[in-house]
Parts: structure tokens; sequence; C-alpha cells
């Protein structure tokens, strides 16, 4: 049945495109842009099947993500607004639970639309999982086209992105939910910098809001690190094209207004995780915690 729903959902996308009359760049990049968005969906096809070669999600997928999507979608049945749990470790804030992603427009969209079709089946959270691999990829695509690659160079870096070695190891974990997002921050950046004025700051905003509250804070922390040294080479590269006094002057509002509003849109949801954090093992950052968490002392002698 899963491979009947989603054999017809790609049937129709070729059909559409196939109406639709395009030059020839547009073209090529339509076509890659479609393969790209497909790729991790035939790369995970087990996940559609069914019978004994069926491929089914395991660990916090189905202990962790699916039931706080449940959650979410009945309590929205019941015209209930979704921020306590009470059957999560004796009672949970959802905001402070950044997988829950209460305030992640995706969630939304997937619980509508399980609401729509009448419940909510296991086959969301896996099509949650391959769609953001396919964001992610088709994002990348978009920017190295727009950065002046090939379609053929930018096909292979969008499925390089959305299918490397970090991301398939993670690929069914929160982890690589806010990567997804970050290749629009870029997109974003180019145009502010480039003039593109408000519009771009409201662009830049709202791609950071979503890789900030997609899941994963730390990823999110991460996407940041590279972010923001990419924007500052970028002015620093527009500012020698154009003139700093120009560069200045037609992006210093729209930054201001990307910064306000990214801050606002995001405040509830790092508010909460950092309140849930007072209650944890985190709660006391040392150097110790620090030195043996993320990187032990002896992992060292590797490098």
């Amino acid at each position: 049945m899963k491979a009947g729903i989603v054999s017809r959902v790609v049937m129709r996308m070729l059909m559409t495109a196939a109406t639709v009359t395009l030059p020839a760049r547009r073209w090529r990049d339509a076509l890659g842009a479609m393969f790209v968005s497909l790729v991790p969906f035939a790369a995970y096809y087990r996940l559609w099947l069914s019978g004994p070669r069926a491929q089914y999600l395991s660990g916090d997928t189905c202990g962790l993500y699916w039931p706080d999507l449940v959650y979410f979608y009945r309590a929205l049945a019941h015209f209930q607004l979704p921020l306590w749990n009470p059957f999560e470790r004796g009672g949970v804030s959802m905001l402070s639970e950044p997988e829950a992603g209460v305030l992640y427009p995706l969630n939304w969209l997937l619980v509508v639309a399980g609401a729509a079709s009448g419940g909510l089946p296991f086959v969301v959270i896996e099509i949650k999982a391959c769609l953001h691999l396919a964001i992610g990829g088709l994002a990348m695509f978009a920017w190295l086209r727009r950065r002046g690659l090939a379609p053929a160079a930018a096909v292979i870096g969008g499925v390089l992105y959305e299918l490397g070695p970090y991301t398939t190891g993670n690929a069914f974990f929160s982890l690589v939910w806010p990567q997804a997002w970050l290749p629009f921050v870029l997109l974003g950046a180019d145009w502010l910098l480039d003039g593109g004025g408000p519009l771009a700051g409201i662009a830049v905003a709202a791609a950071t809001f979503l890789m900030v509250v997609a899941g994963s804070p730390p990823t999110a922390f991460y996407c940041a690190l590279v972010a923001i040294p990419y924007v500052c080479v970028r002015a620093v590269d527009v500012a020698r094209r154009d003139g700093a006094g120009t560069v200045i002057a037609r992006s210093r509002g729209p930054l201001l207004l990307a910064a306000a509003l990214t801050a606002l849109a995001c405040y509830p949801s790092l508010r909460g995780t950092f309140e849930a954090m007072r209650y944890s093992e985190r709660a006391v950052r040392s150097f110790g915690y620090v030195a043996e968490t993320p990187l032990p002392p002896p992992e060292w002698l590797g490098f």
C-alpha cells in the first residue's frame, strides 16, 4: 500500500512536469531539482515496501519522534494547544522538547495532512525523515546554481549533501533536520547582500527560524558556525565589488530586520530549551563535562 501511494505521487509529479513549457536552461534546472528531490525516497525505498523486505525506523524515531507527533495530532484533534505532554516522563513541556517541534511549520503540515486523511499512520514519520533529506539536497542544488555551478555539478553537490556519510549515518535522527535549512540561509544571505532589500531579510529570518526549531539545537549551532563566517566572507567580497559604503547602506536595514525577526521567532523555543536544561545533567557545564562529553581527551590522539 505504501509503495502504491508513493508511486502515484511520483507519477503525478512527472506528468505535471511534462505539461510545463520552459526554456532549455529552465528544463535542466527543473529536471535536476526533481532528481535531487526524489533521490532520498529512492535510496530508502524499503521504507515504502510491505512484507519481509520492508524496513521500519527504530530507535528515537519510534520511541520519541513518533509519539511526540501523535500527541501533537491528538491534541489538535481535541482542539487543545500541544504545550504539555502528560504521557512522557511524568509530564514534559513541549516547548522544552526540541525534537517535539511544536513551533516547527513542517510538523503542522504533516499533522494537518494526517487529519485530512483521517489519521496519522507511521509512514508519516518516515516521510518526514526522507523529506528533510530532500529539502536539504534541493536547497543545496539551488544555492550551488546561484553560485554559478553547472546543473550537473549542482546535482552532484545536492546529492552529496543529502546522502553524504554523516547524513546517511544519522538520516533517521533529528540531528540532520536543521541542516536541511542551512542552504536556504545561505541563499537568503546572498540575496540580501546583493541588494534584495527587506524581503531578503525576511527570507533569512524565516530560514534561520526553521533551522532553529527543526529539532536539534546542537546541529543548528553547528550550522551557524557555517553560516556566520560565510556571510562575513560574502560581505567582504560584495564590498570589494560594489564599494563598502554602498553595501552598508543597502544591507544595514535588512540585516537588522533579519536579526530582529530571528530573535523574536526563535525566543520561545530557545527559552523553553534552556529552562529544561536547568534540571538536566547539562545544568552545570564544567570543564570536565565539556572535555569528556563531545570529545574525550584520548580521542585527540586520533588527530
